[in-house]
């Protein structure tokens, strides 16, 4: 039940990144790193969590969902 609840964006975001070719995993939450840019929950911004980069330049990347909208995905025009 409590999986039927969670939100799967990180987890599309992961699959999203190594279909590309980038080797990222979901890192636990509440790591230093997630607080970097995480904006206020009342103003519907918050960090969707980090993501470790296995290989490359970059060793993680935090997303950070800035507008409510965002939470629908996408705007496609």
């Amino acid at each position: 039940m409590r999986n039927m609840l969670r939100d799967n964006t990180r987890d599309a975001f992961t699959r999203d990144l190594c279909a590309i070719g980038v080797k990222a995993v979901i890192a636990e939450r509440g790591r230093e790193e997630e607080k970097i840019r995480s904006g206020s929950k009342w103003l519907k911004q918050w960090s969707l969590g980090v993501f470790d980069v296995q290989e490359g330049a970059v060793k993680w990347i935090n997303v950070v969902r800035l507008k409510s909208r965002d939470s629908r995905g996408p705007a496609v025009h």
